[in-house]
């Protein structure tokens, strides 16, 4: 949140008060479509409402709280539906909302909001295949569009995932149904998120994922034993020991903190053998199923299978644990309605062949080494025994299946409310310790210091050391940037412009030299250590290799006038996107670079001239017109189809 999504906000809300939408912005990667990137949300409507009504931090209390809200309402009218009594649902909401793949992910609002809108999604789902009206299509549709305006694609696919099974075990055995639902949702999704995906798929095009280039679609599998992550809470030990410790290069330990609580898991198991509803076993059969060909995809034979667009250009599939979550939560709310157990051969097929494609996976690839490194913290190191969080979750385990035996047994209520305490306590002592590490005072976000000393710097660009002037933590100060941080967006060529001119990373200083041919190919004109800015280039030619009068240089527009004695070709230091366009003499001009170079530059005939470059974001005008066009198109033929049918009615009267 810290490095990422606030400063997005924050320059967000600053931009639009100066009057100005920041389409481009000139405080990452020497220039950057910032628009386009759709982890900034700034072209999801909601986003921008809540920013500029309470502010860069305050407004994502309110969207968690709004999301929240929302998916919540629709949990519990979906429990409702499937015969949940209030005190089940509450359960499975709050094993679902509260577990840790939640307050972990808090980081990363733009993953956890689409999540946490499933049970939306879910509802629609089912509520359509009952009653095949058409408003749940548009309001399934107009929900996952909303998701994708959050900015994570990633999430989008697992979502879909999840509700592309739910609809399978529910929608069955019409499958033309199915077919015909996810064609007419599919395409009225791809008309709404148009404006987005068109400017993104740009960026991202030119980004091949920047820095990373050993990109691999298995990277952030997990090891079949480091599930036990998800039933013991902190294996690696609490925040404070494992942020920021690395797995791989791109993997961080917290990617694995996912745990849902031994209470919950316990009444899950109970809850799956106490369910009647065949179709909810098979959706939890399959949740396992999904989970454990996703997770374990690195030591998977079938991982070839999974080697094909699009499917492998997305990582991270260990977050499909969010799936088996909400079905964890189902079976535990299940248990609270229904604590009659009856265990079959049948129910053990169901959920034991899974289980056992993870331990044969285990052992196919003779102890793999995360394996090793957790089972050697908790038991050889004993790190299983720390801070007294054994002890309390020994407490809690015990506690948790005389509970339950006893409900199975006496069927009393008194067991219902003892099992529902002892989960309230399960997940809010536990996630109370891992919420403490998400949180900052508000006062750490913006060094005032910093900011006061880089006001007078913007049209600069400078070089920053300081911790505070990290990831994309430069947009709260006007200084121009060279560095950021922007994932999958990250230009792969100016990567290699950086590393040619002596940075080793794009996303942040790495080192303390920069001679004068690097800060010539990059137009910088400052160094700034601690808080101390030092001149280091006094050339006036920095940005525009040549002499200027009546100059404005703002982010996004420049305008000058030059006076030149010759033909000439104009070079800049403004990064070359498609959208920026330039006015010579109040006259159409064009750019002579070419989609290979890296800055823009023009050509100018002999004479006096006056010059305007601004940037466009044109891929946005084009997403708009066709997603209006689409919609427009959508209206029409479902007021032609109304028309047909209220005609027939009357000439078959």
């Amino acid at each position: 949140m810290q490095g990422l999504h606030y400063p997005y906000a924050h320059y967000l809300k600053e931009n639009i008060l100066d009057g100005r939408y920041p389409s481009w912005t000139e405080r990452m990667y020497a220039g950057y479509p910032i628009y386009a990137d759709g982890q900034a949300g700034y072209l999801n409507p909601v986003r921008i409402l809540l920013v500029l009504l309470f502010g860069f931090v305050s407004s994502f209390k309110i969207e968690h709280f709004l999301v929240y809200f929302v998916g919540s309402i629709y949990l519990f009218k979906f429990l409702r539906k499937i015969k949940f009594d209030f005190l089940s649902s509450v359960v499975t909401h709050f094993i679902y909302y509260f577990s840790f793949f939640h307050l972990v992910k808090m980081m990363h609002p733009n993953i956890i909001y689409i999540t946490m809108l499933l049970p939306a999604n879910i509802y629609f789902l089912y509520e359509f295949f009952e009653n095949k009206k058409l408003k749940y299509l548009l309001l399934h549709s107009v929900i996952n569009a909303l998701g994708f305006y959050y900015g994570s694609v990633n999430a989008v696919v697992y979502s879909f995932i999840a509700q592309g099974i739910f609809s399978l075990i529910y929608g069955l055995p019409n499958i033309k149904r199915i077919i015909m639902f996810w064609i007419s949702t599919l395409v009225l999704f791809i008309i709404l998120i148009l404006p987005q995906f068109i400017p993104s798929f740009y960026l991202a095009n030119a980004g091949a994922r920047g820095e990373e280039k050993n990109f691999n679609f298995t990277e952030g599998s997990w090891t079949p034993t480091l599930t036990i992550t998800t039933i013991y809470p902190f294996a690696f030990g609490i925040p404070d020991e494992y942020i920021g410790k690395k797995i791989s290069e791109w993997w961080l330990l917290h990617e694995t903190y996912y745990y849902v609580g031994i209470t919950s898991l316990i009444l899950g198991v109970f809850g799956f053998f106490s369910l009647k509803d065949k179709k909810l076993k098979v959706l939890i059969a399959s949740s396992l199923w999904v989970f454990v060909m996703f997770a374990f995809l690195k030591y998977s034979p079938l991982q070839k299978l999974f080697d094909i667009p699009p499917l492998n250009i997305f990582r991270y599939w260990s977050r499909m644990w969010f799936f088996v979550s909400f079905c964890i939560a189902l079976c535990a709310g299940n248990f609270i309605n229904n604590p009659k157990i009856k265990i079959t051969k049948k129910d053990m097929w169901y959920i034991i062949p899974p289980i056992l494609f993870a331990i044969w996976l285990e052992i196919r690839n003779g102890g793999i080494y995360l394996s090793k490194v957790l089972f050697t913290h908790l038991f050889i190191n004993k790190g299983i025994i720390q801070d007294n969080i054994f002890w309390l979750y020994f407490i809690l385990l015990v506690g948790t299946l005389i509970s339950a035996i006893l409900l199975i047994t006496k069927q009393k209520h008194i067991y219902k409310y003892i099992l529902v305490l002892l989960l309230i306590s399960d997940l809010t002592i536990f996630g109370q310790i891992q919420l403490k590490s998400n949180l900052m005072p508000r006062d750490r976000l913006i060094n005032i210091e910093l900011q006061k000393v880089l006001e007078n710097q913007s049209g600069k660009r400078s070089v920053v050391y300081n911790n505070d002037y990290v990831a994309n933590r430069p947009l709260y100060y006007k200084t121009w940037n060279i560095f950021g941080y922007a994932g999958p967006f990250q230009d792969v060529k100016y990567t290699k412009y950086l590393n040619d001119n002596g940075f080793e990373s794009a996303r942040r200083v790495l080192d303390s030299g920069i001679t004068n041919e690097a800060s010539n190919n990059l137009g910088i004109s400052n160094r700034v250590n601690g808080i101390t800015v030092e001149n280091i280039n006094t050339n006036d030619r920095l940005l525009l290799n040549i002499d200027t009068t009546n100059t404005r240089i703002e982010e996004g527009i420049i305008k000058f006038e030059v006076q030149n004695n010759a033909p000439i070709e104009v070079t800049t230091k403004i990064r070359n996107y498609e959208g920026w366009k330039i006015i010579i003499d109040n006259r159409k001009g064009a750019f002579t670079s070419t989609k290979e170079d890296l800055f823009l530059k023009f050509n100018l005939e002999k004479g006096i001239h006056k010059i305007q470059m601004e940037y466009i974001p044109i891929h946005f005008y084009k997403g708009l017109f066709y997603s209006l066009i689409g919609l427009i198109t959508i209206i029409i033929s479902l007021c032609i189809k109304s028309l047909r049918i209220h005609l027939y009615k009357l000439l078959t009267q």
